[in-house]
C-alpha cells in the first residue's frame, strides 16, 4: 500500500509539475525537454549517492524543479561535493550529446528543428548554470558549504546567509522576479538554518587541501562550460531566427 501511494504521488506531482511547466513554456516539447532534464538531473544526484554506496529513496517532481531524496547522510563533506556535483554533471553530459547530435546530423535537420535543439541547448545551460549559484538552496550553495566547512571549521550560517543575501539581490537586480527571489530567500534561510543544526549533531570528515582543490577546479569548469554553452547557444538562435525574419523582410 506504502509503494501504490508513492507511485500516485509521484504521478500526481509529475502531471502538476508538466501543467505548470506547460503554462510557462506554452509548448509540449518544451515542457518534455525540461523535465527531461529535471529527472536526469535527480538522477544524477542519486546515482552520486548510490555510488558512495548511501541509501535513496528516489525522486519527485515539482512544480518548481524537482528533489531527490536519500535516507542517509553523507558522512565526509567530500562525498557531500560530489552528490551536489552529480546533479548539474549529468545536466552538461546531455548538453554535450546535444551539441554532438546537432554536429554530425543538424544539416539534415530542417531550419525550426536546427532553432529547437539550440534553444533546448539553451535552455539546459542557463538553468544548471543558475543552479550551480553559489546559493542554497540549490547545488551551487551546497557545494559551497563543502568546501568552505573543510577550509575553515568555523564558517557560519551568517557567512552562508550573507552571501545569499548578496547573490539573490544581484538576482532580483538582473530579473525583477519577486516570486522567484523571495522563495530563493525563503527555502535558502531554511536551509542553511537546517544544515547548520545537522553540523551540531554529526561533524562531517572535512576534505584534504588536495581535494578541496579539485573540487573547486571541477565545480569552475562546470560552471564556465555551462556559461559557454548558454552564449553560443542563445547567440546562435537570436542569429538564426533574425535571418529568417531579415530574409522575409
Amino acid at each position: 500500500m506504502e509503494k501504490i501511494t508513492k507511485v500516485v504521488i509521484w504521478l500526481v506531482l509529475a502531471f502538476l509539475s508538466f501543467l505548470v511547466f506547460y503554462r510557462i513554456s506554452r509548448d509540449w516539447l518544451w515542457t518534455l525537454a525540461l523535465m527531461l532534464m529535471i529527472g536526469l538531473h535527480e538522477g544524477g544526484h542519486l546515482l552520486a549517492a548510490k555510488c558512495f554506496k548511501l541509501k535513496t529513496g528516489g525522486f519527485y517532481f515539482l512544480p518548481i524543479g524537482g528533489i531527490s531524496l536519500t535516507k542517509e547522510e553523507a558522512k565526509t563533506r567530500w562525498q557531500d561535493f560530489w552528490i551536489y556535483f552529480g546533479g548539474p554533471f549529468v545536466g552538461a553530459l546531455l548538453v554535450l550529446f546535444l551539441y554532438l547530435f546537432l554536429e554530425f546530423f543538424g544539416s539534415k535537420l530542417t531550419l525550426s528543428y536546427q532553432i529547437f535543439a539550440l534553444s533546448v541547448i539553451f535552455l539546459w545551460s542557463a538553468i544548471n548554470l543558475f543552479n550551480l549559484l553559489p546559493i542554497f538552496p540549490l547545488d551551487g550553495g551546497g557545494m559551497l558549504w563543502a568546501i568552505a566547512k573543510s577550509l575553515w571549521e568555523r564558517y557560519s550560517p551568517y557567512g552562508a546567509i550573507v552571501i545569499n543575501c548578496l547573490v539573490i539581490g544581484f538576482f532580483w537586480l538582473v530579473s525583477h522576479s519577486w516570486f522567484w527571489t523571495i522563495l530563493l530567500l525563503v527555502f535558502g534561510l531554511y536551509i542553511i538554518l537546517k544544515m547548520e543544526s545537522q553540523e551540531k549533531i554529526f561533524k562531517k570528515l572535512d576534505m584534504k587541501k588536495w581535494e578541496v582543490a579539485f573540487c573547486f577546479v571541477s565545480y569552475l569548469s562546470l560552471f564556465l562550460f555551462f556559461v559557454f554553452f548558454t552564449w553560443w547557444s542563445g547567440r546562435l538562435v537570436l542569429f538564426l531566427i533574425d535571418s529568417i525574419f531579415g530574409a522575409s523582410g
